[in-house]
């Protein structure tokens, strides 16, 4: 059983993003923070991450959330406010008695679909290109 300990996850510009452990929320759910630059808690970026079992099934859920903050003033006062939020959420859905290997090839499968050389894929990820 892992511990709560940092994420590092690096973007496509090689950028580091660091998630702490915040805390744990309801139903096992294990919330990682990465904080604003600005220090505005509601800029924090979350990374969620989850464990559920089913009679025939384990379900992990990763659920990746980014707001986007700007600030409004309002009679000479600033205030933060969240304008939008950018989410990836996540499932992995494994049967009770599926083998470490198979597990592996899906996850790995996965990675590789995410990845930038996928040009059929990351046009429709990153460029919100449909299928014509």
């Amino acid at each position: 059983m892992p511990t709560p300990s940092t994420i590092t996850l690096t973007d496509r510009d090689s950028t580091a993003h660091v998630f702490n452990p915040s805390r744990e929320e309801a139903n096992g759910v294990q919330r990682f923070s990465k904080s604003d630059a600005s220090g505005v808690k509601i800029g924090e970026s979350h990374l969620r991450v989850s464990l559920r079992e089913t009679p025939s099934n384990f379900k992990v859920r990763l659920k990746l959330e980014k707001p986007t903050v700007v600030t409004e003033t309002i009679n000479g006062v600033d205030n933060p406010k969240v304008v939008r939020m950018s989410m990836v959420d996540c499932t992995f859905t494994f049967a009770r008695n599926s083998t470490t290997a198979e597990r592996k090839e899906l996850i790995g499968q996965m990675a590789d679909a995410l990845a930038a050389d996928q040009t059929v894929l990351n046009s429709v990820i990153l460029d919100l290109d449909n299928f014509w």
